[in-house]
């Protein structure tokens, strides 16, 4: 007799069946919803390209710091049209070639074609950022500083002659491109050509710490990758400002620094103390470098890790272009002035809204243009706390 309660068996082949239809129904509309995606970004891209409606949406929030180069509106908005439609076409191709062909392709390829697929990267962004040096509006502070190195180009003397509140290297450096530009507008984009020279010296120097650090080239070259996508890094570092060459010349510092550590070669440390004097010439911010430097040797020297040959090569380094410079200022007479407009007038102005010590606010704003720097720290967090607990 037939037992009424049993349940109906199923064959074996129909059983397995229905257990895979549901990952593979979801694994073909994920597929589905994932070429919609690329064709609608696809589309829009193209639609970027070819109607170019960031152009109002632009105008409206960079009016006011575009006000004086209103002639630049159409090749600035033209830019970044461009720069937004290439970006999704250009990640929609990429996610394409990422659903047909899978990630184990992709991973392989990546894998024997890592530091080429950097160089590439870094070659891109390098194009994209010598185009916003042509296209991107001029700072009022820029003008600032090509008119006193005309200033010192037509024979007066800094804070003597004329009033500024930066230390005055960075002057001296665009003489030469003042001498090529002459008195016209060819100057203002020869010195941003430079400003774009100096912009790809901060990122070897990043290329070299990192590798120096991590002893690998693949390393030195994502750490690269990553100062030259930072959006605030770019935006700044392409701008006719001293910042530019105190920065560099601090990680120069930095990685001479770093040299020293490993060789002991007290070469090293003498172009450490050099190359940070020379950056504190061009701006007086590079004194907090300074500072962490004297603490550092400080507890060196504590702790008998550096030894006396040491730090006094690294304070002739220091001393040597300080001394000069001071030299420079007693024999002109401009001593005075100088120490009234660098550090009284700035110390004074200090916590109002040109010259703050806060960096939360910027330090914020920075961040939140580069979210993608956000997320990889996350990231990175991520994996250091996993790989501590495991």
């Amino acid at each position: 007799m037939k037992n009424k309660g049993a349940k109906k068996q199923r064959p074996h082949g129909e059983k397995r069946t229905m257990e895979n239809r549901l990952p593979e129904e979801c694994a073909g509309q994920s597929r589905t919803l994932a070429m919609a995606a690329i064709a609608a970004g696809f589309l829009a891209g193209f639609l970027i390209l070819y109607f170019q409606p960031l152009n109002d949406i632009f105008e409206k929030h960079v009016r006011s710091e575009m006000a004086t180069f209103i002639n630049w509106y159409p090749a600035t908005f033209a830019f970044y049209n461009r720069l937004s439609g290439i970006s999704l076409v250009a990640f929609s191709f990429a996610a394409l070639i990422y659903v047909l062909y899978g990630k184990q392709a992709i991973d392989s390829f990546l894998e024997s074609h890592y530091r080429r697929v950097l160089l590439v990267l870094l070659g891109g962004i390098g194009i994209v950022a010598f185009f916003v040096c042509y296209n991107k509006f001029f700072h009022l502070d820029e003008i600032e500083h090509i008119h006193s190195a005309w200033y010192i180009k037509k024979g007066y003397i800094p804070y003597r002659d004329f009033f500024e509140h930066h230390n005055p290297l960075f002057w001296f450096s665009l003489l030469p491109v003042l001498y090529l530009g002459g008195d016209s507008v060819n100057t203002i984009l020869l010195a941003r050509l430079f400003m774009g020279c100096v912009m790809l010296g901060s990122v070897y120097c990043a290329y070299l710490i990192a590798a120096a650090v991590s002893k690998s080239k693949e390393t030195g070259l994502l750490a690269a990758a990553l100062l030259f996508s930072t959006t605030l890094f770019i935006e700044k570092a392409i701008e006719i400002r001293p910042d530019g060459l105190q920065v560099l010349f601090g990680m120069i510092s930095l990685y001479c620094l770093i040299r020293f550590i490993q060789s002991r070669d007290t070469t090293y440390i003498f172009y450490t103390g050099l190359s940070v004097a020379l950056s504190f010439l061009f701006l007086q911010k590079a004194v907090f470098l300074v500072i962490a430097y004297a603490v550092i040797g400080a507890y060196g020297f504590f702790k008998r890790e550096i030894s006396v040959k040491s730090a006094l090569c690294f304070s002739g380094g220091l001393l040597l272009p300080l001394l000069l410079f001071w030299a420079y200022l007693h024999m002109t007479g401009s001593w005075r002035d100088y120490f009234l407009t660098n550090w009284q007038l700035n110390w004074h102005h200090l916590g109002a809204r040109a010259i703050t010590a806060k960096p939360f606010k910027a330090i914020t704003a920075a961040l939140s243009s580069n979210l993608l720097l956000v997320f990889a720290a996350i990231a990175v967090v991520y994996i250091l706390l996993k790989q501590k607990f495991n």
